[in-house]
């Protein structure tokens, strides 16, 4: 099944004129209301966890251009799952990128880690956590994450 076929099957429609806009002059859009304060939240302390366990050891956290990088959040924490919900996301992931594919969201016990493909979110982190520095030491840093 393509991209287009899967979108529409989960309900996906296009972006809005105004969403492709925006993206295109601006290389975001607002999604008002997404999450509530609590879910951000849990969002926030699962990156400041992550970034603590496996910044400069064998974990998949890494700084890339300024921007603290954890690869496969996915398969780290429940609380990114329901980034995977959010339409008007997952419609401008095919508009930028055309054909896309989830890999590494395999069904499992909760809260276990599995092993998994190219699925990776890039975050900078929220002024005054902590990150790791281009050695993959942890240090203090700030960033527009919210």
């Amino acid at each position: 099944m393509d991209t287009k076929a899967a979108l529409e099957q989960l309900g996906v429609g296009g972006l809005s004129e105004e969403q492709r806009h925006e993206l295109d002059e601006n290389g975001y859009f607002y999604i008002e209301d997404a999450f509530p304060e609590k879910e951000c939240e849990w969002m926030a302390s699962e990156i400041e966890r992550i970034v603590e366990a496996e910044c400069g050891g064998a974990g998949e956290v890494s700084v890339e251009s300024g921007a603290t990088r954890i690869s496969n959040i996915f398969n780290k924490s429940k609380a990114f799952d329901s980034l995977l919900e959010i339409k008007p996301l997952l419609a401008a992931a095919h508009y930028l990128l055309g054909e896309i594919a989830v890999h590494g969201a395999e069904p499992g016990p909760p809260g276990k880690a599995r092993a998994g493909g190219a699925l990776s979110h890039n975050a900078p982190l929220s002024r005054g956590r902590r990150g790791c520095d281009s050695r993959g030491s942890p240090s203090s840093r700030g960033g527009p994450w919210r």
